[in-house]
């Protein structure tokens, strides 16, 4: 009679589970590791003591929003709300709901993860679950506590959620850069060995000379060639006795290599001292783009300065724009030599446009034409910050050996003054 008695409690306790409200923590006064049902009745446990096989459903007050459609969601990682795509959270994966599991869809219960609750929820738990019923069955994911039912007791705290705990990617192997040969300030080339760039990306170059001081390159980045290797090459006649360091990074892994040469003195020449070296030479490598395979590295001679072409002009009261025409060399001192201005004289260097960005050799210095980037006829542009006027003029040497003439107007702001070069 008793045993009748107990079975007709635990049918009643059946009857009751679909309204149940289902928490992920036990409940003051219920065994240890178990999730109970909470009703307004007396529920108790089955007649052998053991919970059911783990299954998902919404509480009553999910059931009662808008829209509400009596599922649960299969997450890729435990967290609630929107979306977090890789780069978003500290797991390396990308956090989206996986799948939408019906009421009284079966689980078997892996692991569980205390992150951060969904919002407006006070729960922190969730449950690493395998789907084994269903459309489903065999998806895995992550479930909200609190919307797991018939907990499975004892389950353990999963040891990672993503790749947290992946091995470190190990370290790509260091760049091998030598510079090689020998020279003084009267002659001679060296070269490199290089190798372990990666083939195809971009790297910077730069060197300092012997006080320390940055030496101004024709080009300072190139493109690392298919093997690996990069170009540089040093002519060294007119630069300075002493040692320089040359500095080089491969720009997609962020990897550096350094190294020194040194320029030798001279051989005295009968009957005089050596000659010595101007230490506003300008130049340097000329590695990758730019440039050819020779690596040639220096237009102009020993007494040049490399400059940077900034062919930009007015546009209103406060911006720059670069400008529709290239600039160019012209063999005087002349604006408008593209023109017809200038045609009888041929004054325009052919082949020799230039744009913003690109490097040139200025040697000399000269006067010339009033050369401005603004507008004559509009005072718009008065107050703008770029607006530049100068009647000095650069003498440039190109890479074929002409010589030419460009306003300093299209050089950099900072490269206006002169740099102390001499006069053409």
């Amino acid at each position: 009679m008793r045993r009748n008695r107990r079975l007709a409690v635990i049918a009643a306790g059946v009857t009751l589970l679909g309204s149940a409200t289902w928490l992920a923590s036990a409940v003051p006064g219920t065994t240890a590791g178990r999730t109970d049902v909470h009703t307004s009745a007396d529920a108790t446990k089955s007649a052998s003591g053991a919970l059911g096989t783990p299954y998902v459903h919404t509480r009553p007050k999910d059931d009662a929003m808008p829209g509400a459609d009596g599922t649960v969601t299969l997450r890729s990682c435990p967290l609630g709300g929107a979306d977090k795509p890789l780069g978003q959270n500290p797991w390396s994966l990308d956090c989206i709901a996986l799948e939408r599991l019906g009421n009284g869809t079966t689980v078997a219960m892996r692991c569980w993860a205390s992150t951060t609750p969904p919002p407006d929820e006070a729960s922190a738990k969730w449950f690493k679950v395998e789907v084994t019923s269903g459309p489903q069955s065999g998806k895995t994911g992550w479930v909200w506590s609190d919307l797991v039912r018939d907990q499975t007791p004892g389950t353990a705290q999963c040891d990672h959620i993503g790749h947290e705990k992946d091995p470190a990617a190990p370290a790509p192997e260091p760049l091998h850069f030598e510079v090689t040969g020998s020279c003084t300030t009267e002659g001679g080339e060296l070269a490199s060995r290089s190798g372990r760039f990666t083939p195809g990306g971009p790297y910077s170059v730069d060197a300092t000379r012997p006080d320390g001081s940055a030496y101004p390159l024709a080009h300072d980045s190139g493109t690392v060639r298919a093997d690996g290797s990069v170009v540089w090459k040093w002519p060294c006649k007119g630069d300075p006795v002493g040692t320089y360091t040359t500095h080089l990074v491969d720009l997609s892994t962020g990897r550096e290599a350094e190294d020194t040469f040194t320029v030798g003195q001279a051989p005295a020449p009968s009957g005089g001292d050596s000659p010595g070296g101007d230490t506003s030479s300008g130049g340097g490598t000329s590695p990758g783009s730019g440039s050819d395979e020779s690596g040639d590295a220096r237009p102009g001679t020993p007494a040049s300065r490399t400059v940077t072409v900034s062919n930009k002009v007015t546009n209103g009261p406060s911006e720059m724009r670069e400008d529709d025409s290239a600039a160019y060399l012209s063999s005087v001192t002349k604006n408008h030599c593209a023109d017809d201005h200038c045609a009888d004289d041929h004054c325009a260097l052919a082949g020799t446009e230039l744009h913003t960005g690109d490097t040139v050799a200025a040697t000399c210095r000269t006067e010339g034409d009033r050369t401005t980037n603004g507008e004559d006829r509009n005072a718009r542009d008065d107050g703008n910050p770029g607006l530049a006027e100068s009647t000095l003029w650069y003498g440039v040497r190109w890479t074929d050996g002409r010589f030419g003439y460009l306003s300093v107007v299209w050089i950099r702001p900072d490269q206006r003054g002169g740099l102390g070069l001499p006069s053409c």
